[in-house]
């Protein structure tokens, strides 16, 4: 574990590199790769020649265009909502994650290292791609004021749209973009495990702000108390005060996130046992431990000592987004 210098108390966290199930989980679609179930749309434009040293040629001739089906359409300037939004995306999403995208902005997600098999992009114009008959089977839909202009025309991506829930949001009015996670089994569902879990937050919430064996910042409180924290932050944080005392400093926003509603799902334990955090502080490798012990469900996706601007340090303990679909 390497110390790292912190920013201010409302941060994205760090992607997820452990695999989560049950309720934390992010499954992919599984089924083959996007380019395959495209049937041929023209998303992907490669030329081959056969002689020596095509290989190099063929390099250059792979770039999407993907923008229209004319490849001499001018690039739109990303807007800054936009530009957030990919953010969230390369900090959030899954490696096996699969993402329907306007397409202007699917070639800055390309440079953030999320490959082209993983993306799903809805041009300005021309028909619907043939992976979208299937939409069930992707992740996440990116409500951009692109897609939603083409709505009328797409019937199947509309239907995307009305079985998905945002996860992130930014900017406001015609300017805002979401990222939706889609649902296949429908809304109804999806609705009720979110209303148990808001119920079972404020329950978990109040009852842990009331233990002994915890101290917390106001706003932490009043956190726990408004069902505002992770049900699986609650569920370690009340496991481990059973034998430490911890005091925590914040549970941060995720830019995107907190203007949504979504539950905090990261923590910044300040001290343990009494005892201020440091990353040679001895109970913070028996956190460390413990915490990467849990069930995969259970098991954040991010442990790490860090340090604030005013020097002092907190472990930080971050999970991967929830899946409303569990």
């Amino acid at each position: 574990m390497v110390a790292s210098s912190a920013p201010p108390r409302s941060a994205t966290p760090q992607g997820p590199d452990g695999e989560l199930d049950g309720p934390g989980e992010l499954h992919g679609s599984g089924g083959g790769s996007i380019r395959a179930r495209l049937g041929g749309t023209g998303t992907l434009v490669a030329i081959g020649v056969a002689v020596a040293g095509s290989m190099l040629l063929l390099a250059a001739l792979v770039a999407p265009r993907w923008l229209t089906d004319d490849s001499s359409a001018p690039v739109a300037e990303r807007s800054e909502p936009m530009r957030q939004a990919e953010d969230w995306i390369g900090a959030n999403i899954r490696g096996d994650d699969h993402l329907v995208i306007d397409a202007s902005a699917a070639d800055d997600l390309l440079g953030r290292g999320i490959s082209f098999e993983r993306l799903v992009p809805i041009g300005a114009t021309g028909p619907t791609p043939d992976a979208l008959a299937s939409w069930r089977d992707f992740d996440y839909l990116v409500s951009s004021p692109a897609i939603r202009s083409r709505l009328g025309d797409l019937p199947s991506v509309q239907d995307a749209v009305d079985s998905s829930i945002p996860v992130a949001a930014f900017g406001a009015d015609d300017d805002r973009v979401e990222i939706r996670r889609i649902l296949p089994g429908g809304m109804p569902g999806a609705q009720q495990r979110q209303a148990d879990a808001q119920d079972l937050r404020l329950r978990a919430g109040a009852s842990l702000a009331a233990n002994p064996n915890l101290t917390a910042t106001a706003d932490a409180v009043d956190a726990m108390k408004a069902g505002q924290v992770d049900e699986r932050l609650l569920n370690v944080i009340a496991t481990l005060v059973v034998q430490h005392h911890l005091q925590i400093g914040a549970f941060p926003t995720v830019d995107g996130e907190d203007g949504i509603g979504a539950p905090r799902r990261i923590v910044e334990i300040d001290g343990i046992d009494f005892q201020t955090v440091t990353a040679t502080t001895p109970a913070v490798a028996s956190l460390e431990a413990f915490l990467d012990s849990q069930l995969t469900s259970y098991r954040p996706a991010d442990v790490a000592v860090i340090t604030h601007p005013t020097g002092s340090a907190s472990l930080r303990v971050t999970y991967a987004v929830a899946d409303p679909n569990q």
